[in-house]
């Protein structure tokens, strides 16, 4: 496993091959981003464009996960989020928490969400010790 060549942004940069060893693995992913459940950007894989679209991307990961937490425990249901966002330009799937971190990322309009979604989880899963920031 290498580090990739492009930038890598957040607290946890290291981390960010494992991104883009998913986008490789599912084809037509992009913009992945890994983020701490108080909206601080852990890793981004290479195909985010710069520091300041990750950041962007990991406060609206943020927002959307704090929403639906929020709606969850108004319903009695757990703290997992598994959200969906279909747009025009694709979907957008985003799954936590592992450990204090979730994880979203962008597919395209013709991708199997089933297949991403659950990818997304297994990634999250095998690298949840790592995705775990500490306590601040």
């Amino acid at each position: 496993m290498t580090a990739p060549t492009a930038p890598a942004f957040g607290l946890r940069p290291d981390l960010s091959f494992l991104l883009d060893q998913f986008e490789a693995r599912n084809r037509g992913a992009v913009r992945t981003v890994a983020v701490s459940a108080d909206g601080m950007l852990l890793c981004a894989s290479p195909s985010v464009d710069s520091q300041p679209q990750a950041e962007t991307l990991a406060a609206i990961c943020s927002g959307m996960t704090s929403l639906v937490v929020g709606l969850a425990k108004q319903l009695g249901a757990g703290p997992e989020a598994d959200i969906g966002i279909v747009m025009d330009i694709g979907s957008t799937m985003i799954a936590g928490p592992f450990g204090n971190a979730y994880l979203m990322t962008l597919a395209p309009p013709n991708a199997d969400m089933g297949a991403i979604n659950e990818a997304l989880l297994k990634l999250g899963e095998s690298v949840l010790v790592q995705l775990s920031p500490t306590t601040r």
